[in-house]
């Protein structure tokens, strides 16, 4: 299980056979019992899905209908520009597919997570599935711990979505926490409270900060996961007392 400096949501659901059909009671969410819908096989996590309002429940997320949109988001803040006519799941802005089956509006489990800014992670030597909330989740401020990693991107531009997979990997490992400012989305917790830390003139952008929130080092375009991964771990150990 990865280590990390701040307040995580964990969902866990145990490794099944091939074919198998998850049920609630195998799905864990805040550590606690999963009362909704679920469906797919853990073992294949691009199958799992969940019925929407359930689980924007148990995450505390809020809905609201636009246009005929449904649109999922953390703080129920309306979106910059109101979608227009439809039938679309918008998760924090990102279009999500769906599909309506006996009475549950079920959304597939790793795209609702990437639309989040969330971490679904295989174990495979505790057959479970992890859901963890990352940068967006501590959006409001109240992080826990000496140091973080800011990515500001935006996925229209093609070197900031290449460039995300590595970021979101260096979460994953523990190596840091990662906050994700999404540059299109200006009336986000996370553009308000950290966009004062983006001084470069274009993105990707990343900063790593240090205790008390100063700046140690920023990056400015695509970095080799190698090499920067090696030299974020050279600065965070030069850091240690």
């Amino acid at each position: 299980m990865s280590k990390r400096c701040f307040p995580s949501l964990l969902l866990a659901a145990l490794l099944l056979l091939p074919g198998a059909a998850a049920s609630a009671d195998q799905l864990y969410v805040r550590n606690r019992p999963y009362t909704g819908f679920v469906a797919g096989n853990p073992a294949q996590p691009s199958s799992v899905e969940v019925d929407l309002r359930e689980l924007c429940q148990a995450l505390d997320l809020k809905i609201n209908e636009v246009n005929g949109n449904v649109l999922v988001s953390r703080a129920g803040e309306a979106p910059d520009d109101p979608p227009g006519e439809g039938n679309t799941l918008y998760v924090e802005g990102t279009p999500v597919a769906f599909r309506d089956d006996s009475g549950h509006r079920l959304v597939p489990l790793a795209s609702f997570a990437s639309a989040l800014g969330a971490v679904l992670k295989r174990h495979a030597e505790l057959g479970t599935l992890d859901f963890s909330l990352t940068g967006r989740d501590v959006g409001s401020g109240s992080m826990v711990g000496p140091n973080q990693l800011l990515f500001f991107g935006a996925d229209w531009a093609p070197a900031s979505k290449l460039f995300k997979p590595n970021v979101t990997e260096i979460d994953k490992r523990g190596l840091l926490p990662v906050i994700y400012i999404d540059c299109t989305r200006p009336r986000s917790a996370n553009y308000k409270n950290f966009i004062r830390y983006f001084q470069g003139n274009q993105i990707p952008y990343t900063v790593l900060l240090g205790p008390g929130r100063k700046v140690v080092k920023s990056w400015t375009g695509f970095q080799e996961m190698g090499a920067w991964a090696t030299e974020l771990q050279k600065l965070l150990n030069s850091k240690k007392t």
